[in-house]
C-alpha cells in the first residue's frame, strides 16, 4: 500500500509570496519554514479513523507481517538474451512465483499467477515467448522459419494493452533508448539484435489496417 504525500501546494505559494520581495514580510517576523514527512502507515490509519463515518466508516484493521523475498534463478532453458534484457531493465534474478509460472508455462501447461501490482506477471509470462523466439531466430531450418513462435495478450482494456506494448517495446530494445551491440557476448547489458527483430502490435480501434492484417 502507498500514500501520496500531502499536498504542499500552499505552503509552495506561502514560501513564494514570503520570499518575492527579498526581506521579510510585514510586521518584522521571519515566515515559519515548513517541512512535509511522509505519514506513516499508523498515522494514516489514524487519519482514516477519523474522516470515516456512517456506511463508509472503518470498521476494523488487519495487520499483515512482511514477508522477505524469495529469488530464484534463473531457469537454464532461458534465452541468454532475454535474461540480458530483463537485467538491463534491473532484474537480475526472478521471485520464486516467476520462476514457477514460467517453468510450467514452458512445459505447456494452463498457469493462473494470482499477485498484486507490480509483482511481475507480466516477466513470468513474456519470458518463454521471448526465448522461443529468440530460439527460432537462431534456428535455419525452413520449418523454424516458416512457423515462427506466437503469441496472443487478451488486455481487459485498452489502456492495459497499451502499457504493456510500451513496456515490451522497452524490453526489445524498440524504444529508440538502447544502442545495438556490435557484439552481443561482448555486451551483455545493451539489447541483442535478435529481439529487436520481434514484431509487435496492438490491435484496437486506433490501430491502422496494415497492423491489423499483419497481427491476424
Amino acid at each position: 500500500m502507498s500514500a501520496e504525500r500531502p499536498s504542499s501546494s500552499a505552503c509552495s505559494s506561502h514560501e513564494a509570496v514570503a520570499g518575492s520581495s527579498g526581506h521579510a514580510p510585514s510586521g518584522g517576523s521571519i515566515a515559519p519554514s515548513v517541512h512535509l514527512s511522509t505519514p506513516s502507515p499508523a498515522d494514516l490509519l489514524a487519519l482514516l479513523g477519523r474522516l470515516s463515518s456512517g456506511d463508509d466508516r472503518l470498521l476494523g484493521h488487519v495487520t499483515l507481517p512482511g514477508r522477505a523475498q524469495q529469488l530464484a534463478d534463473w531457469p537454464r532453458w532461458v534465452s541468454p538474451a532475454v535474461v540480458a534484457a530483463w537485467q538491463r531493465r534491473g532484474v537480475s534474478r526472478p521471485w520464486t512465483h516467476q520462476r514457477d509460472a514460467m517453468n510450467a508455462l514452458r512445459a505447456g501447461r494452463n498457469v493462473v499467477l494470482a499477485t498484486g501490482t507490480g509483482s511481475g506477471k507480466s516477466l513470468a509470462a513474456w519470458t518463454p515467448v521471448l526465448s522461443d523466439l529468440v530460439e527460432a531466430d537462431n534456428s535455419s531450418r525452413i520449418s523454424a522459419i516458416r512457423r515462427r513462435p506466437t503469441a496472443l495478450y487478451l488486455a481487459p482494456t485498452k489502456a492495459l494493452a497499451a502499457d504493456q506494448l510500451a513496456s515490451l517495446m522497452s524490453l526489445l530494445g524498440q524504444d529508440n533508448a538502447a544502442p545495438v551491440p556490435a557484439d552481443p557476448g561482448r555486451c551483455p547489458g545493451l539489447v541483442d539484435e535478435r529481439l529487436r527483430r520481434v514484431h509487435v502490435a496492438t490491435v484496437d480501434g486506433d490501430t491502422p489496417r496494415e497492423a491489423k492484417e499483419w497481427a491476424r
